[in-house]
Formats: structure tokens, C-alpha cells, sequence
């Protein structure tokens, strides 16, 4: 790639902050056993190893298998691993999306776990019609995740509604 195509594109990064009703450990969990991360996210060979490598299992709709590779992790509080994926589109042409998905876990009061979720690495043109930096703070986007932690848990969905955990929030960061 060449400087001036470097200048045309920029980088920028999904995160997602909340607090779910789960201890640190439960959330734990939920990140690095195949079985329970496949109910939130896709069936997978996870390996919470440094370096070590597993595929999120991806159907056709998602362009196939997610080649992925463990880059931190420290249980119970940071995971943090590469998503490599490819996707052929219609008129042949082909894109692959290169990037980085980081959790990291702090425990909170009541025995609730603060969720930070920072996924980036995704190029858009310099050029892209939104501007992003001058975007509201919030973009909504609901997350299958406080199900999961909800479902574990089974704690009654009134009480989260009242402290405000839900709806899981995901905001564009430039």
C-alpha cells in the first residue's frame, strides 16, 4: 500500500461498555469455554493460550470460518485475540476484514462484572460519508451477550432494566 493510499483510509474501532449481573468469573467464562461462547457467539475451538490459535465457526452468511489467534490473555480480566475473515461477494470481488477484539473485565459492586469491549482495526475511506468524530457518543446496538449473562445468572430482567444494564450500548470510537 502506498503512502497516499495509507492517507485515503482510516482506522476505527467498536466499543462496547456495560456492566452485566455476573461475577467476573461467570463472565470469564462466557469469553473462554467453547460451549458457552458458541450460545452467544459462534461455534469455536477457543484456547485461551497466548499465541494459541482457534476458528469461530462462521456460516456462508458471514463469509465463512474466522481464522483467529490469541494475542493477551490474563483470566479473569483481559482476552484479547485477532478475527481474520474473508467474504467473496456477488460480483466476485472479495474483502477481508483484519482485526482485533479485546475484553477486559473489572469486577463492580454486588458482585456484577464491568464489561469493556474494544473491537477495532476496521479501515473506512478518509473519505466516508458519516463523520464519525462528529457522531453522537451512542449508537444503540443490541448484543446477545446480557441474554446469556441474564439466562446464567437468573436474575430477573426488571431488576437489570432498573439499574439501567440493558439495553447493551455500543458506541463508534474514530
Amino acid at each position: 500500500m502506498t503512502e497516499q493510499d495509507a492517507s485515503a483510509r482510516k482506522e476505527v474501532s467498536l466499543l462496547l461498555e456495560c456492566d452485566l449481573d455476573a461475577p467476573i468469573e461467570t463472565v470469564w467464562r462466557a469469553l473462554s469455554e467453547p460451549e458457552l461462547l458458541a450460545q452467544w457467539l459462534l461455534p469455536n475451538d477457543i484456547t485461551t493460550e497466548q499465541g494459541g490459535r482457534f476458528t469461530l465457526a462462521g456460516g456462508a452468511e458471514l463469509g465463512g470460518p474466522i481464522a483467529c489467534e490469541i494475542l493477551a490473555s490474563d483470566a479473569p480480566h483481559r482476552l484479547s485475540f485477532s478475527w481474520r475473515g474473508s467474504e467473496t461477494h456477488p460480483d466476485g470481488s472479495e474483502s477481508v476484514l483484519d482485526t482485533v477484539l479485546t475484553f477486559e473485565l473489572s469486577p463492580v459492586s454486588d458482585g456484577r462484572t464491568h464489561l469493556r469491549l474494544v473491537h477495532g482495526g476496521f479501515v473506512v475511506p478518509a473519505d466516508y460519508p458519516v463523520d464519525i468524530a462528529a457522531l453522537e457518543p451512542e449508537i444503540l446496538v443490541y448484543l446477545p451477550l446480557d441474554a446469556v449473562a441474564r439466562r446464567r445468572i437468573r436474575k430477573p430482567r426488571r431488576a437489570a432494566l432498573a439499574r439501567g444494564a440493558l439495553p447493551v450500548m455500543m458506541r463508534l470510537a474514530a
